[in-house]
């Protein structure tokens, strides 16, 4: 991957996040010697100050797909990447063989289309399945939020026993809260002194100007209150104390999930009251540790890695592509979506020793303690893009029992017996001496699919047969 192309803009209506987070994963970008080209509408003059010096160009917005894909092959980008909520939605379906990977930022069930990588920081992407995720390679959740750099450090939080409190509601405070929060703030007893982020003088609010350094800016205040949207998860990086008011439907999900896990303060939701209600800052005012133990708790969402980790998924996927015949490598999160589609398919269920649905949030986990069992051995075969899984977990130190399942797209292909080809050696190359394999005596497909590996009848009981191999 040499450039990349991204779709975001940054407007005082359409506030800062887009291109924030855009912003954070063209410097991962740039900083591995690539190019990093930003098509949008960048009028917002903190974005204009965020950029300055850092060698990204901006081209025209480009607002159809078909003009976006024009823009690519203008700046031969392999990687077109859009953060924008509307429009955009046959930009995968318009991509040939040869174009570039197309990924998208997801908020909610806002931006959804289809992409190559869908990139959902929402904590409810780790809980709720969407169905793009099935034909996509995923990067979910807030340790994928691709955050700026230099905000991986705590800032050091007040021990006071009035606090000084900041109001900063995100990059542009679209909807004009900043005035009403800052005099809320001001009237709550236990707050010695309240600061204001580029809005209008307020009386008793001291006015701070707005900075492109957000650690320097939100220094010395024992808590921060801002809207929740992307600055919360820069916030949370920090460590800083934080008390957060929902502006728009897009952030419900990071308000709900941060207030209920006690990482931040909740003032309300401003579709939900005409007024904010400062009551519940009487919690922390005068507790130091409180306000402590919540920053602890919101650090534990993000890490500062997203857009790296991001950026090697873009990576991955282009070696998958190169896969010019099938080969075995080990499944990952990013394929959580495809195997959870796999798992759940029809077909699949029916031949499985279990057939019950599973939920996506159990998935997930399973997924992610799979990598880290010393048992089991997952692999994806991939040729050009995943087409199937194998799974070895063992019985004890030579013996393995294995389970194989072809994406229902590739099926009929004979991929299955290429599939095992490669992956009995691979565990045979572990130690392991005896292979299993448990299938329901019906199932012709799956006992000829052993059969032509090697594999002997050892048992038969009920619906279901034991067949093995020994090297």
């Amino acid at each position: 991957m040499t450039a990349v192309l991204f779709r975001c803009d940054a407007t005082a209506s359409g506030g800062l996040g887009h291109f924030v987070r855009c912003l954070a994963l063209a410097e991962e970008v740039t900083s591995r010697g690539r190019s990093a080209i930003i098509s949008g509408d960048v009028e917002a003059p903190l974005a204009q100050d965020m950029l300055r010096g850092k060698g990204i160009p901006i081209v025209p917005a480009a607002d159809t797909s078909t003009a976006l894909l024009e823009v690519a092959g203008e700046v031969e980008a392999e990687v077109v990447h859009v953060d924008r909520y509307l429009g955009f939605a046959d930009l995968w379906d318009s991509v040939g063989q040869a174009g570039p990977l197309i990924s998208t930022a997801t908020d909610a069930e806002f931006g959804r289309r289809r992409a190559d990588v869908i990139v959902d920081g929402a904590p409810r992407a780790l809980h709720e399945f969407d169905r793009f995720y099935a034909g996509a390679d995923v990067c979910l959740g807030p340790m994928h939020l691709p955050l700026r750099r230099g905000l991986t450090r705590a800032v050091p939080e007040g021990t006071r026993d009035e606090l000084r409190i900041l109001v900063l509601m995100g990059g542009t405070d679209s909807a004009g809260l900043g005035p009403v929060i800052a005099r809320a703030v001001r009237d709550t007893p236990g707050v010695s002194e309240v600061g204001l982020v580029g809005s209008e003088d307020v009386r008793g609010v001291t006015h701070v100007a707005r900075s492109t350094d957000l650690t320097r800016l939100v220094g010395g205040w024992d808590l921060v209150v801002t809207a929740a949207g992307t600055t919360v998860w820069e916030l949370a990086a920090l460590g800083v104390p934080m008390a957060i008011v929902g502006v728009a439907e897009n952030q419900r999900d990071h308000y709900e999930t941060l207030t209920e896990e006690r990482a931040a303060i909740g003032l309300g939701f401003v579709r939900d009251a005409e007024s904010i209600s400062t009551a519940n800052l009487s919690s922390v005012t005068s507790d130091g540790d409180a306000r402590r133990r919540m920053a602890v708790r919101a650090r534990e969402f993000v890490d500062g890695r997203g857009a790296s980790r991001i950026v090697d998924t873009w990576d991955a996927v282009a070696d998958d592509r190169r896969a010019t015949s099938l080969m075995l490598r080990r499944a990952e999160q990013r394929d959580a979506g495809r195997l959870f589609a796999w798992r759940n398919e029809s077909d699949t269920r029916r031949w499985s020793r279990n057939g019950t649905p599973v939920r996506w949030a159990d998935h997930v986990r399973w997924l992610r303690d799979s990598a880290e069992r010393a048992d089991r051995r997952l692999h994806v075969a991939v040729l050009h893009r995943p087409v199937g899984t194998v799974r070895f977990d063992a019985v004890s130190s030579d013996t393995w029992e294995v389970s194989v399942t072809v994406a229902p797209e590739a099926r009929g292909r004979g991929l299955g017996g290429a599939l095992m080809d490669e992956a009995l050696p691979s565990i045979a190359r572990e130690g392991a001496r005896t292979i299993l394999a448990e299938v329901r005596s019906d199932n012709a497909a799956s006992r000829n699919l052993f059969l032509r590996a090697g594999f002997r009848l050892e048992q038969q009981r009920d619906q279901w047969q034991m067949w093995m191999l020994s090297f």
